[in-house]
């Protein structure tokens, strides 16, 4: 007689406590159902606690081993009650494929070695606070149906919630991730909060799905970055607040619309820029996430975030244009719509660009008179209202060019007339965008 569930998990062999009357299948007292935990066959349910003492006698064997490689195994197995473990060291505990039945606590536990949760069932409130992890832990695709926490908790190494499903609210606050923090293909139901987490190692969201609320408030900058592609985020939102989003990866991230900032500005200094700009293989990636941030906040109504995002969606273009074998014609428009109007969005730049424009015919015709006569040594008002009728023909809308002005001043004087008409119409263009914002 030997348990059906014991070899399937690599168990030592256990003694047998209940057969299945429907199937004929034996299980051992951590493998039985549920309602069918005995001591030994046609005895007595065990209690909870009961139950418990033999699952922490079995954990103390392997710290008596003292062999920091040793592992407990408690794959499969049921856990009938609340089930909770306080202030004290364990192995490396596997507790893949794991069934909790009522509350699991782990408060001030140090994990030596790491943990495994792998698809695991959490039919209760789970809570991990002020826990420690040495080695790896993972949690890859474990259900939590109800209220789940994480607080106070430091993870020496990677630590995973692949494929995992949370149908309740999770909580994690005030931990510490010195690794990889990853998040692929993780369903959250319900209201997430991933609140002063400080993730070290950086993070990665790949397909990851939040059907409620989420908010994430990081502890400080990462060392590495977080990455966000291809998630689906419900219309309760993603928020990240009070952080520093420059440390964040959308450039994969398609569909922007239910994620925001509060109080988490890109550019607290000088213009939006985020790390992957200058990255080579990157920059388109972070051109046309530029130009997605930028639709987005027009959709929001937001103008003046709307600006600072076609800021930096033109400035890496500049730099897209810049690569040998791109179009120098068009590299040189842009640059030249950066210098005379900040993109559009510059009206002060604008209008002085225009008054230099303005000023600059005055100013040569000002300075031949002074070639020709070294200096006004009398005040000739007929040479100085001349001076000022030539300079009108350079100006727009002020005076007609005379038709037998020489070929080379009338070409000059219409090409002036048409740059300082396209620079007045930049200013404009600025100055409405500014009275938007």
């Amino acid at each position: 007689m030997s348990c059906c569930m014991c070899e399937k998990y690599h168990w030592d062999p256990q003694e047998v406590v209940y057969e299945a009357p429907e199937d004929g299948k034996e299980y051992c007292l951590f493998h039985a159902p549920a309602e069918h935990k005995y001591a030994a066959p046609n005895s007595n349910k065990m209690s909870i606690d009961e139950f418990n003492a033999q699952v922490a006698e079995r954990i103390q064997e392997i710290v008596d081993l003292e062999d920091e490689n040793a592992c407990c195994n408690l794959r499969g197995a049921v856990f009938p009650g609340e089930l909770s473990f306080s202030a004290r060291t364990v192995p490396r505990i596997i507790f893949d494929s794991a069934c909790f039945k009522g509350k699991v606590s782990f408060h001030g536990v140090v994990f030596q070695g790491g943990m495994s949760f792998e698809e695991s069932i959490f039919e209760n409130v789970v809570e991990f606070r002020l826990c420690g992890v040495d080695g790896e832990a993972s949690f890859e695709g474990s259900r939590f149906a109800k209220t789940t926490v994480f607080a106070g908790m430091t993870f020496e190494k990677r630590v995973s919630f692949d494929d995992s499903v949370f149908s309740g609210n999770v909580n994690f606050q005030d931990i510490k991730c010195t690794k990889f923090l990853t998040l692929v293909s993780t369903i959250f139901s319900g209201t997430t909060q991933f609140k002063d987490v400080g993730l070290d190692g950086g993070a990665l969201c790949i397909s990851t799905k939040f059907n409620g609320p989420a908010y994430f408030t990081t502890r400080e900058p990462p060392h590495h970055p977080i990455f966000f592609s291809d998630c689906v985020v419900s219309p309760s939102g993603v928020f990240f607040e009070n952080c520093n989003p420059k440390h964040y990866n959308f450039v994969d991230q398609l569909d922007l619309s239910n994620i925001h900032f509060r109080n988490s500005p890109w550019g607290k200094k000088g213009r939006i820029k985020v790390y992957t700009e200058d990255q080579h293989d990157l920059l388109q990636p972070t051109r046309d996430f530029y130009q997605r941030m930028k639709a987005k906040y027009k959709a929001e109504s937001n103008e003046n975030e709307a600006s600072k995002w076609h800021i930096a969606e033109k400035e890496a273009q500049l730099k897209l244009l810049s690569r040998p074998g791109e179009s120098k014609f068009l590299r040189d428009t842009l640059r030249l719509y950066k210098w005379t109007s900040g993109f559009g969005e510059n009206p002060r730049r604008a209008f002085w660009v225009l008054v230099g424009l303005l000023l600059f015919p005055l100013g040569l015709l000002i300075g031949a008179e002074l070639w020709s006569h070294f200096a006004w040594w009398d005040f000739d008002l007929v040479k100085i209202n001349h001076m000022f009728k030539n300079w009108l023909k350079f100006i727009p809308l002020t005076q007609a060019i005379p038709k037998d002005e020489p070929g080379i001043s009338h070409a000059f004087m219409i090409a002036w007339q048409l740059l300082i008409t396209l620079q007045a119409a930049l200013f404009a263009f600025a100055l409405r965008n500014n009275f938007r914002r």
